[in-house]
């Protein structure tokens, strides 16, 4: 069974931006890639990849700053 990772941003990213995360994120290479748009992250990316989530968004760190403060 083939895993689906999910890669979720604020627009709808090209081959090329696919391909860089695939670069700086090799966990995902092999994998079925889908793109899921959510404006409310504002920037970055969120990354869904079987039972791994990495958070590299804006929104996420927003939140985590205002927690610390």
């Amino acid at each position: 069974m083939a895993v689906k990772t999910v890669i979720v941003s604020p627009y709808k990213l090209g081959e090329s931006e696919i391909r860089s995360i695939e670069e700086k994120f090799p966990f995902i290479k092999g994998t079925t890639i889908e793109n899921d748009i959510d404006e409310t992250i504002m920037a970055g990316i969120i990354i869904k990849s079987g039972s791994k989530i990495v958070d590299v968004s804006l929104g996420s760190k927003l939140r985590n700053l205002k927690k610390s403060i």
